[in-house]
């Protein structure tokens, strides 16, 4: 064991009522780094889950990329693309995709037997990725749209459905226009389940339908589709695909990516990583200011013993080495504390759900969780780094005590 190892012991265990002052304001430092911590791994895992639950929730639901004709109004409305076999085969064998789903987007006025309201109806087949809005259903199901004739059977937001004042099992109209003179098309659908997905775009305009629904009304080829979604696998960066995709396919065909389409909520939550930076510079200098505190008064009040360690003949670097190691352990106990208080918060809030969020505004009704194991390792080690880097400047007074001053002091 080195010389400064034994002497950092011997100061822990041995008794403390001597340096009655300087307790209280080493309780206080170890309280201020674990308190640090805690904010530090909290303010990451949410803040990092919210980007995680947002980003999720606008592409499940409509994919990362999406194609669509160049005629197409905003995505509201569709025209129609004839897939060529050429090119839709190479989208399908490029391992990167995991599927690839033909839509098509009508404008309509849906008529309850009380009120009135415009929507999108998004026509979907039998490849239809369910996952998502399985998820986001209230009651009911999801039809099937394999079947030999189209479904009549639709589902429709928890808004809509307010909004129209729906009983369970009513036929509802949709009317379709056309350019005029020709009348609106008329369509009645049966309502087979609500689903809520917490985005104001897609909750308040679009109800989800079979697709042959409307290639029947437009008059389209019965191979026609108005577009594709594709779903990429994870971990895979969805504007480097978007560019891939482009190559891919012909040029009255648009490749857009989700963060193009929704990009005004992409940037609000670019922002949370700025909040995270901020909020770990604080609480790093807050930690560092404490232990490099608790570092000087323990200095002063050990003055006399780096006077006699002195005259026995050790170095400063062994002396300063000795009040680091024992810098180090406080440290220590204080991330030890704060990585237990923050991670059982976190796992709190995960399996209780304890603090809730107006969904309409942040597009999730809770405080989600998102945190990875290195994350939590990374923090402990750029705050050990950093604390231990700004204690050398408060251990250089060391150099400047002098035996025969200090020996005596009282």
């Amino acid at each position: 064991m080195s010389f400064s190892w034994f002497i950092t012991r011997r100061l822990v265990s041995s008794a403390q009522k001597q340096y009655a002052f300087s307790k209280p304001i080493i309780r206080l430092s170890v309280v201020a780094i674990a308190f640090s911590v805690v904010v530090i791994i909290i303010s990451l895992a949410t803040g990092m889950g919210l980007q995680h639950q947002i980003k999720s929730k606008i592409t499940s639901f409509s994919g990362q990329v999406q194609l669509r004709s160049y005629e197409s109004s905003l995505g509201m409305e569709s025209s129609p693309i004839l897939p060529n076999l050429d090119w839709v085969s190479r989208l399908k064998a490029m391992p990167e995709i995991e599927v690839l789903q033909p839509v098509a987007n009508r404008t309509g006025i849906l008529k309850s037997s009380a009120f009135f309201e415009g929507a999108v109806f998004k026509g979907v087949n039998e490849d239809y990725n369910q996952g998502f809005i399985q998820k986001s259903m209230l009651w009911g199901r999801i039809p099937n749209y394999g079947s030999t004739f189209p479904n009549d059977s639709i589902v429709i937001s928890k808004y809509l459905y307010n909004l129209l004042a729906i009983e369970e099992g009513e036929r509802i109209a949709m009317y379709f226009f056309r350019q005029s003179p020709q009348p609106p098309l008329l369509r009645y659908f049966h309502v087979s389940g609500v689903f809520e997905t917490g985005l104001e775009q897609i909750d308040e305009q679009l109800i989800i339908g079979d697709l042959r629904h409307l290639i029947r009304i437009n008059g389209w080829d019965s191979l026609a589709v108005g577009g594709f979604e594709i779903f990429l696998r994870d971990g895979e960066d969805m504007m480097e695909m978007t560019q891939n995709i482009r190559e891919v396919v012909p040029f009255d065909v648009e490749a857009i990516s989700a963060r193009e389409q929704y990009e005004q909520i992409f940037q609000w939550v670019d922002l949370f990583d700025v909040n995270i930076i901020i909020i770990f510079i604080v609480m790093m200098v807050v930690s560092a200011i404490n232990i490099s505190s608790a570092l000087m008064i323990m200095l002063l009040e050990r003055t006399p013993m780096v006077g006699l360690l002195k005259a026995l003949g050790a170095s400063n670097v062994q002396i300063r080495q000795i009040f680091l190691n024992k810098s180090l352990m406080l440290l220590l106990k204080g991330l030890l504390w704060g990585n237990g208080i923050g991670l059982l918060l976190c796992w709190l809030q995960s399996q209780f759900t304890i603090i809730t969020l107006d969904q309409s505004v942040y597009y999730v009704s809770h405080v989600p969780i998102y945190l990875k194991a290195w994350w939590v390792i990374g923090v402990n080690i750029a705050t050990v780094g950093f604390c231990l880097l700004c204690l050398l400047l408060p251990s250089l007074y060391i150099s400047s005590i002098r035996p025969a001053k200090t020996i005596d002091f009282k």
